[in-house]
This record gives C-alpha cells, structure tokens and sequence, in this order.
C-alpha cells in the first residue's frame, strides 16, 4: 500500500517575458514586426495525491519457468478548487469550464522467467502489463494561470519603443487566454509488453535479444476553441484563418483577426484523443577478449508514431493542428513522432588489470539518427494565421524540387518527414586504484565525455521563405497568394545545442 502528497509550484508561463519577430535585419533594427506578451497569470500552487494498492505472487511452475501475476490500483487526485468557472466564456459558447480531471484504475501485469542455463544455457523473459499515469502537474498548472486571468496582448507595425515593450496606443490589443480540460478526460494508460533472451554461446560470449511494444491511448491534445472560421486559402488549398499581413519575409494574422470571440486569445481545450505507439528491438554482444578485456556491442532499431506534435516546444500553440477538419479525409498530425528515433548503436571496451590497485581503462563510441523535424517557414511566418510559425508544412509542389533528407514531393509535406544528420560520440574513461581503503576499493577516475562529438542543435527547417519583394494577393474570396522562394540554407545548423565536451575527476569508494 502506498500514498504520495506533492506539493507544486509553477510560476513560469510561456510568453511572459514577451517575443518579437522580424522580417530581416533592417527591420529589426527599425522595430518592425510583431509582438506579443503574456501577462496577469500569477502563480499556480497545489498539492496531488497519488494512493495504490499492489498485490503480486510468484509461483514456481518448474525447476526452468517462474511465473509473476500483480496487479496495481491507483488513483490520482487534483484540487477540486482550483479551477473557477469562466462565465463570459460559457455565456458567450455555451461550454462549460472549471472541470478537474481526476486519474487511475486497475493494472494488471504478467510475467514468466525460463531459466535453462543448467541444460542449453538460455534464459528466455518476458512480461505484459497495463499501467495509468495522472495528469501532468504542468498541465495542470496551466489551467490554473490561464483560468480567467491570463491576457494576451499583441501588436504588429513599428514600435518606436523597441527594444522595450510597447505602450498600449502601439499594441491595442488584448484577450483573455483560456485552457480548460473536456469533460470527456480519460486518464492516459500504456500498454507494455516486453520479451527477451540471452544466451551463452561459449569462449566468454554473451548474445542478448529483446523487443518491446508501448501503446497509450488518451494522451491530451490541444485544440483551438476561439479560432476564427476559414476566410480563405493560400497555395495547395491550404486554410488560412484571419487576416494575413505581409512585414518584409514576415506573415502573420492581424491582431484578433483569426479569433471567433475577439475579447480572447488562444482557448485550449485539452481533449483526451491522443495516442502513441512505440515499438523496439535490440541486439546485443558481449565477449571476454581475454583475461581483463572486455567488449559490448549493441544496437537498437524503433519506431515512434503519435498524434500529439509540438510537444517539444513551449510555445501551446505550436500543439494545434494546421488541418483542423483534416486534410484529404486524414488527420494529418498522425505519423512519426517527434520524439522518433529509430537507429542507436553502442560499442564500448573495458580493460581492467590484475591486482589489488587495478588500472582501468574504457571507452564508449555511440551513435543516434538525428532527430525528425517538418519542413515549413521561418519563425514568425504563420501562412494559416492559427497563432503559430512552428506548425505550418510546405506545399512540397510550390518548391520546385526535392527536398534533401525528405520524404515525398508533391501535396503537403508530411509530419516530420525530415531528419537531421547521423549524431555520434566518444567516451574515455580511466581509473587507478589507491593502496587505500583496506578491503574497500578506492580509485582515482578520470572522464572525458564527447571527445569527439557531432555539432547538433537547431536546424533551419524553413523549406521556403517568404520574397520580400515578391507580390501578395488576397483575392475577393479571402484566398492569398504568398510570394515563396527556395531557402538555400534549408537543413543548415543554425545553433549549437548539443551535449558539451567534460572532464570529470573523482574518487570512487567500491565496497
């Protein structure tokens, strides 16, 4: 039996500090794009509980297979008060808000054990089991700042008063922003299930095989409910919802424009409709060389498909999906995640020496596929005027070409259908161990982590710019027509943020 009360506390909220965009360079320098802020959301404090209750045996079927049934009840609780209900929201909609969600159920889980390394020397594992998780304590404290107090200002032109933030004459409008749970919220739960075997095969060697499977059904995703209706469309049949604004190689939506009620921002509603699917398989070999020396080689290849995209950045809007009433009779959110990463190798070798004071030398080669990234504008362009420049795909047949490290080429560009270059590093690692310690083992170590390593960071995924000097047509029918050009530097590394080079020294009590 087990019981948890956490306390939480979140006082950040994205936008507060402010963001501007801009065209280019001279625009910047003269304060001309576009502007928003986040203000009025306070602090979220509450606490959650968490209560389970796990029972679990284990019989012994046969000198070779042991069997394990368990199960688990939990439940997850929230403040029932945090949440106040909007009333201009639900007078002016009709929907309801201030629901709490609430998590938990019954989880169940199997699993066996056949052991015959007295007779052929494999073991042979496997397992299955349904597990619930809570609401994200984030979330959460989200709904609590964007509860009715949240605003949202924004402004587009030139601001005398750049860098500083504009006055009220520059940046007329506001609106409250809202996140609110559906009614309908089921708490998120994964299926997992897991197999394995290992297998001596003689002279020190060790082969090693599993795969697992992770399903999970009512994950959140965010909708808009204050987004404007269509008023037109851009190049492919795209949506564009509000008026759009051209500023240099900027485009945007008119402040309120592409909302349905103008005396609000962005309304989030979290609806439990989201799943995720992962699916892995990995090899690995171990040998003793010889006496001390030691070498492992393992590789994983998976696979990750979800429908929640934008879950990787702070910005909510960049969760909403461009195609909200689908595109070609499909969600077009739902394919390769964010989060995919399909190939991983690891080959690593360890050298330790005889003695009491032994000398240890290792180290570790490792290698990733890099991440999946879809094909769209630079920041600050939002072609469908929804409130983000991260969600938009490229029209792939308005770029003339192939894309490189894509896939497709023609019709909208699929979710993540690029991905950044092979990523790779090397580990050293050595130790030396001191006359000390009596029967403990004491040794000196030394680290060195990326020694050699990949540049990896933010790529530029603009597959197309807008042409400052290009035409800009809205017809009499609300449909745009955007001046696009091929960005050269498509896929280029614009800043580093990969894992930095380090030397560690320590000491290391064995014992």
């Amino acid at each position: 039996i087990s019981a948890a009360l956490r306390s939480h506390r979140q006082t950040y909220a994205w936008g507060t500090g402010g963001r501007w965009h801009f065209g280019n360079l001279d625009r910047f320098g003269a304060g001309e794009g576009d502007w928003m802020q986040v203000t009025s959301t306070g602090q979220a404090e509450f606490n959650t509980t968490e209560v389970g209750i796990f029972v679990q045996d284990a019989w012994q079927v046969s000198p070779e297979l042991q069997v394990q049934i368990g199960a688990r009840y939990e439940n997850y609780g929230l403040p029932s008060d945090k949440l106040a209900v909007n009333q201009p929201w639900g007078t002016a909609t009709g929907i309801a808000t201030g629901f709490v969600p609430s998590g938990g159920g019954l989880a169940p889980r199997l699993g066996f054990v056949w052991d015959g390394r007295g007779r052929s020397g494999l073991v042979v594992r496997g397992s299955v089991g349904l597990h619930y998780a809570g609401v994200d304590p984030a979330v959460f404290a989200e709904a609590m700042q964007f509860n009715g107090a949240g605003q949202v200002r924004r402004g587009q032109g030139t601001f005398t008063s750049w860098p500083a933030a504009p006055s009220a004459a520059q940046a007329p409008w506001s609106g409250t922003r809202l996140t609110l749970f559906s009614p309908d919220y089921e708490a998120p739960r994964t299926l997992k299930a897991d197999f394995g075997l290992s297998r001596s095969l003689g002279a020190g060697t060790t082969l090693t095989l599993s795969g697992g499977y992770n399903h999970t059904d009512y994950l959140l995703r965010r909708t808009d409910l204050n987004r404007a209706a269509m008023t037109g469309t851009a190049q492919g049949g795209r949506p564009v919802y509000g008026t759009l604004v051209r500023q240099g190689a900027l485009v945007s939506a008119a402040p309120g424009s592409n909302r349905r009620f103008n005396s609000f921002d962005l309304v989030s509603g979290l609806i439990s409709s989201g799943y995720a699917d992962y699916y892995e398989l990995t090899a690995a070999i171990e040998r003793r060389v010889a006496a001390g020396l030691t070498v492992l080689a393992s590789y994983t290849y998976s696979k990750t498909e979800d429908n929640t995209p934008g879950l990787i950045s702070g910005d909510p809007a960049d969760q909403l999906n461009p195609f909200p009433d689908g595109l070609d009779g499909v969600d077009w959110t739902d394919g390769r995640s964010d989060f995919d990463v399909p190939h991983r190798l690891s080959l690593s070798g360890q050298y330790v020496s005889a003695g009491r004071t032994p000398i240890t030398l290792g180290a570790r080669y490792r290698m990733r596929s890099g991440l999946p990234f879809t094909p769209g504008f630079q920041h600050g362009v939002d072609v469908n005027g929804d409130g983000s420049s991260a969600n938009d795909p490229v029209f792939l047949g308005a770029v003339g070409g192939t894309l490189a490290g894509c896939a497709g080429s023609a019709g909208f560009a699929a979710r993540n259908s690029c991905r950044g270059d092979m990523v790779q590093g090397l580990d050293l690692r050595a130790s030396v161990g001191l006359p000390v310690g009596g029967s403990y083992g004491l040794a000196l170590t030394v680290e060195a982590f990326n020694v050699i390593a990949t540049e990896s960071g933010l790529l530029d995924r603009a597959a197309l710019l807008v042409d400052p000097n290009g035409n800009f047509a809205v017809d009499a029918a609300g449909n745009v027509t955007l001046p696009l050009v091929a960005n050269p530097n498509f896929g280029s590394l614009l800043s580093r943020r990969g894992e930095p080079r380090m030397v560690r020294v320590g000491l290391r009590l064995e014992y």
